[in-house]
């Protein structure tokens, strides 16, 4: 079967910021650990917040960007930064998804409805786009999430803007 033209584009053109410069996703598979029901029961899709290391291609970057949120309230606590010279910055917080945005995201998805363990609930809720700024005069090599079970930080997908 062959195409003969590209599909119209889809999503949220103009609504989230778009990047400036080159983009590097970060496969975030080895450090799944959630399904949103049970913690390592396959198949995983997200990363919670307990104390996740997760490596990142080693380079200078300008901006992290991260899809997620939380549930059982915002997660005040912050991520961090490791670079190659042994120091570490902050990385933001993000908000419960039931909730509007609290440290600066934009809502990428918003729902009517969520899935509970007893099924579809009337709730609407958020995933969240958060832009993080990082010191391009360093080396990233790690992001460190905070160490807590409860409000807990899903992350569903990162990328680093203005790789070189």
């Amino acid at each position: 079967m062959a195409i003969s033209r590209p599909a119209k584009p889809w999503g949220f053109v103009g609504v989230l910021p778009r990047p400036e410069g080159p983009v590097v996703p970060v496969d975030l598979t080895a450090v799944f650990d959630n399904d949103g029901f049970t913690q390592g029961t396959p198949p995983m899709n997200n990363v919670t917040s307990r104390g996740a290391v997760i490596a990142v291609p080693h380079g200078q970057y300008r901006g992290l960007r991260l899809l997620g949120a939380c549930h059982g309230g915002s997660v005040g606590a912050d991520a961090a930064a490791a670079y190659a010279d042994g120091t570490t910055g902050t990385v933001n917080s993000l908000t419960d998804w039931g909730r509007t945005p609290a440290y600066g995201e934009a809502v990428a998805v918003l729902t009517t409805q969520r899935i509970g363990t007893a099924g579809p609930q009337n709730f609407p809720v958020r995933v969240f786009h958060q832009v993080v700024d990082l010191d391009p005069s360093r080396e990233l090599i790690s992001l460190k999430l905070p160490n807590q079970n409860y409000p807990l930080m899903r992350l569903f997908a990162m990328s680093l803007e203005g790789g070189s």
